[in-house]
């Protein structure tokens, strides 16, 4: 048994000690923080991004099955880097008011890739893809799962931009088909505006 000084001791430093413990904790966990320390920073990865800002003029071909004819058309395609450099936003339309695309493209710095969404006017779900690029080819290299347009299926895709000069750039998509090979859907030619 304590002393009865003793008691009276703990029962005077024990909250002391604990509001300056609780006090320290607080400060040193709840401590306000800089609001531009706290925000993400472009990589040199996300300067490969830039590589597409600006208005683009498009000519596209489009195919529907492995063996038919493609569709041909010409569209416009506006991307802007926005949210302080970490996403390129991408708005395309075609000339024909038929089609129209939204699509969203960044670098992932924990995955260690890019990473990119899609939505357009000719289907119902979030397309997702995520990307490698090769600096000595200029090429971008996608992949992801879409929707093969002929089935309705899910369908894995590759994406293959390349960039001949700051003026021009080339995408070929292929699918995967339900036998396991690979055939173009769609070839763009943009010139940049």
């Amino acid at each position: 048994m304590l002393p009865k000084s003793a008691y009276l001791a703990l029962l005077i430093v024990a909250p002391l000690a604990a509001a300056g413990l609780t006090a320290a904790a607080l400060s040193r966990d709840q401590a306000p923080q800089d609001p531009a320390a706290m925000m993400a920073k472009p990589t040199a990865e996300h300067e490969v991004l830039k590589l597409d800002e600006g208005t683009w003029k498009a000519q596209t071909k489009f195919w529907m099955a492995p063996n038919q004819e493609p569709e041909a058309g010409t569209g416009v395609e506006t991307n802007t880097m926005s949210l302080n450099g970490l996403w390129l936003v991408s708005d395309y339309k075609d000339d024909s008011g038929m089609f129209a695309g939204h699509g969203v493209a960044g670098y992932d710095t924990q995955k260690k890739k890019y990473v990119g969404a899609w939505v357009d006017t000719m289907t119902t779900h979030l397309g997702l893809s995520e990307g490698t690029w090769d600096k000595g080819k200029k090429t971008m290299t996608w992949t992801g799962e879409g929707t093969d347009m002929a089935t309705g299926k899910p369908a894995k895709f590759r994406t293959v931009v390349t960039y001949p000069d700051a003026k021009t750039r080339h995408a070929e998509a292929f699918m995967t088909g339900a036998d396991g090979k690979e055939w173009k859907n769609l070839e763009i030619h943009y010139t940049r505006s």
